[in-house]
């Protein structure tokens, strides 16, 4: 997830993207081999109430902000892996590359 906001102050969303990356890691640790099935487990996280992984929209400096789209990409097969949004019932859709 991306946050390019210029009413936001610079490092305002540090805390938040760190102990994103840090439930990440310590998921990924859990793994010896990572399938697409795995990435898409730790991409859609919602473990930490305060930094879930897959964030839902919240109001910060009076704009929503939350994941926008989850990506991943199989180089191997050449396939793209798109899910769009917050909505758990929202699927993945699978794109060529």
């Amino acid at each position: 997830n991306h946050c390019l906001f210029r009413q936001v102050p610079a490092g305002e969303f540090d805390d938040n993207s760190i102990a994103r990356l840090e439930s990440a890691k310590q998921l990924l640790a859990k793994l010896h081999y990572v399938s697409i099935k795995d990435f898409r487990n730790i991409l859609s996280d919602r473990q930490r109430a305060e930094d879930p992984i897959w964030s839902p929209y919240k109001p910060v400096f009076g704009l929503d902000v939350g994941t926008l789209c989850t990506v991943i990409m199989d180089l191997t097969r050449g396939e793209l892996h798109l899910r769009l949004g917050t909505d758990s019932a929202a699927g993945f859709g699978i794109y060529r590359l």
